[in-house]
């Protein structure tokens, strides 16, 4: 063979060594990556979202994530698998105003009244006051909700590696979270001091991580070595003191000054910077989610071309995913569901650790009556590991004062005190005791038993002296006592059933006694989807001996007309015996008719529909301001249901729920050619009609 035939194979055999070694290389290493640091900043954090969908749709990978405060919620998002776009959904779906009022759906009438002053106590009898202005436990849920897709407990195993960092409350030191309860880790991080009450995470008590890495470069060159760091600065400047107007602007001007030392440090280790334009933006002012996500994403773009010099080559050294053998399962924290939660799983032993059981197990729990917040630790032993859930109890005593007050009427202002004991005589019952003070006087005494089967005895007695003038009648009183003994069913889908004996004296003139059978119901349908919008309604039953039936039923629904309006329309029926006041119906008794407020039409039958239509004009930490236009129609009826009077009023008002007591002011017109200005502070008893609550 020629020389030059042989210098033709030497050449072919080298270029086809040459692309098997290309071949070989590109199925080594992945694409380009960088760590992202992503600081806290309250809603600045937002912008974090923008800068991900930018970095995505330049084609930058991301090989790692440290995130704190509202950067680890970002963070935990992105690594757990959600892609830029999906984050900005998630975060335009959820309505995180909503979620700071821990459980009080200010859209649901039948939400529990907030009390001005409420003391807890433990098993113990030692206070436990609020360490923050938010518990966070609605936050916690969802978030995770959306975090239970998860397959493993191991952050760094998560689809982006993450870490979370918070600070130890007990003894100031840094704790950086790369394993256990994702939710929790990013509930923990941004358990920001006076706002959010500490984070109870593997047995320490963790508050916001920003007080020791703002922005965590220095913890992410630590866990990525040899990786570019791109730091995401959104903790803004300090301001001067004429932008300072309010408790929020004061809580954002401190954080700025505790971390301004750490942020600073941190900041020369970063290899690269992105600072979003969000300085203007207040520390929990989330009304602008688009924007502050477009901040992102425009102050991204402008560094492309720096960021993407930063980029190195990732060993593609991707194992497949194997988690460990299930050891054994715990829960400790109520004692006596321990070894029925244990018992039903018990399946779980022995095999590969399934997080979405795990995840969906602690939801359950959230949703127990007695449980105030529940996470799980995983303990690692002897190549297995032991899932164990960790539950807090609600507090076993409380004392709770709260009011209501109107200038529609004297006779309907009232200062409420409560009293409830849980695990009085089982683990698993209660016992409230409650006052209405005011012109009028009620007091009630209830206990339910623990939960059997799905069946629990109720048992209540109440007191009432009463003395009203109706509009169409003069003045009637009464002093009247009432027990009830039975049973109560919780079924699903929100649905309850109870129904027992009632007994009845009323000292009215007529000194006269009744008993018979009772029957409860309610049912409330109210979904994970706010456009689905609620519905409810509940009622009860009672037919004394000889007497004819009394009862009420009451019903609520309320649909969103856009992001801002919603419409609502309630109503009821009542069944009463006006021959005997203590019994009647009374139109307007509770506050369905605005204008009879503490004056209304005594019948033997009521019936009655109102149809408001709201704007939520504005939101905060603080409350909201709720524009109202409203009307309302009812009737007063005879024996034989034929109306007798009809009213009506149709007017505008401003509700202004916030987190100590609700307030209201409105101006009506009604059938009466009359126009009516008031307010009202706190919600009203329900306190009056032909049954008793």
């Amino acid at each position: 063979m020629s020389c030059l035939g042989r210098l033709k194979k030497v050449t072919i055999l080298l270029v086809f060594i040459f692309f098997a070694l290309v071949f070989v290389a590109s199925s080594a290493f992945a694409d380009r990556g960088i760590v992202l640091a992503l600081s806290g900043g309250g809603a600045k954090g937002l912008a974090h979202a923008g800068v991900i969908k930018a970095l995505e749709e330049e084609g930058v990978k991301i090989a790692g994530i440290v995130g704190t405060s509202m950067g680890a919620i970002v963070g935990g998002l992105a690594a757990s698998g959600y892609d830029g776009a999906e984050i900005e959904r998630i975060f335009r779906e959820l309505d995180l105003y909503e979620l700071f009022w821990d459980g009080k759906d200010g859209n649901s009438p039948s939400s529990m009244e907030r009390p001005i002053i409420r003391l807890s106590y433990d098993e113990e009898n030692r206070i436990m006051g609020r360490m923050g202005i938010i518990e966070g436990r609605d936050l916690y849920g969802e978030m995770l909700k959306y975090v239970s897709c998860v397959k493993t407990y191991d952050f760094m195993k998560f689809p982006i590696p993450f870490a979370a960092v918070a600070t130890d409350l007990e003894t100031g030191e840094m704790v950086v979270i790369t394993k256990g309860n994702l939710a929790s880790a990013m509930r923990a991080s941004m358990a920001l001091p006076g706002i959010f009450s500490p984070w109870l995470y593997n047995g320490k008590l963790l508050i916001d991580g920003g007080l020791v890495a703002n922005l965590p470069v220095r913890v992410a060159k630590n866990i990525f070595p040899g990786y570019p760091v791109l730091a995401i600065d959104v903790t803004g400047k300090l301001v001067k003191k004429e932008e300072i107007r309010s408790m929020i602007d004061v809580l954002g001007q401190t954080v700025g000054i505790m971390t301004a030392k750490n942020v600073e440090e941190d900041l020369q280790y970063a290899d690269a910077i992105v600072r979003p334009a969000v300085d203007d933006i207040s520390l929990m002012d989330f009304s602008n989610i688009d924007e502050l996500i477009e901040r992102g994403a425009r102050a991204t773009f402008e560094q492309m071309d720096q960021i993407k010099a930063l980029v190195v080559k990732i060993v593609d050294d991707e194992q497949p995913l194997k988690n460990p053998i299930v050891k054994d399962v715990r829960l400790t924290g109520i004692p006596d569901i321990q070894k029925s939660f244990t018992r039903e799983r018990r399946s779980w032993m022995g095999r590969p650790l399934d997080m979405k059981e795990v995840n969906n197990t602690l939801l359950e729990l959230l949703e127990h009556d007695r449980v105030a917040m529940a996470d799980y630790k995983l303990i690692e032993e002897d190549g297995k590991v032991i899932v164990e859930y960790v539950v807090k109890r609600k507090p076993q005593k409380e004392y709770a004062f709260s009011g209501y007050s109107t200038n529609i009427s004297s006779d309907n202002r009232w200062a409420t005190l409560k009293y409830m004991q849980r695990d009085l005589w089982d683990l698993g019952d209660e016992a409230h005791l409650q006052f209405w003070l005011g012109e009028n006087f009620f007091a009630r005494a209830s206990y339910v038993g623990s939960e059997g089967s799905n069946w629990r005895f109720e048992s209540s007695l109440a007191f009432q002296d009463w003395e009203i003038t109706p509009e169409n009648y003069g003045k009637v009183n009464w002093k009247r006592y009432f027990a009830y003994l039975g049973f109560d069913n919780v079924g699903e889908d929100y649905m309850s059933f109870s129904g027992g004996i009632a007994f009845d004296h009323v000292d009215d003139g007529k000194d006269e006694h009744h008993w018979g059978p009772m029957v409860k119901f309610s049912y409330k349908n109210k979904k994970d989807d706010k456009s689905a919008g609620y519905f409810e309604t509940e009622g009860l039953f009672w037919y004394p001996e000889g007497e004819t039936l009394l009862g009420r039923v009451v019903f609520a629904s309320s649909l969103p007309l856009s992001d801002e309006w919603r419409a609502t329309i309630s109503g009821g029926v009542e069944k009463g015996d006006a021959s005997t006041p203590a019994w009647a119906a009374y139109l307007g008794g509770y506050g369905e008719m605005l204008g009879r407020l503490g004056h209304p039409v005594m019948a033997e039958n009521a019936a009655w529909t109102r149809v408001s239509v709201q704007n939520t004009f504005a939101k905060g930490l603080w409350g909201k301001l709720e524009p109202e236009f409203f009307g309302a129609i009812g009737y007063a009826l005879d024996d034989d249901w034929r109306r007798i009077q009809e009213l009506w009023e149709v007017g505008i008002g401003l509700n202004i729920p916030n987190r100590i007591i609700d307030l209201s002011v409105f101006a009506l017109y009604d059938d009466r050619s009359d126009w009516t200005f008031g307010f009202s502070v706190g919600t009203p008893p329900v306190s009056y009609g032909p049954v008793m609550p």
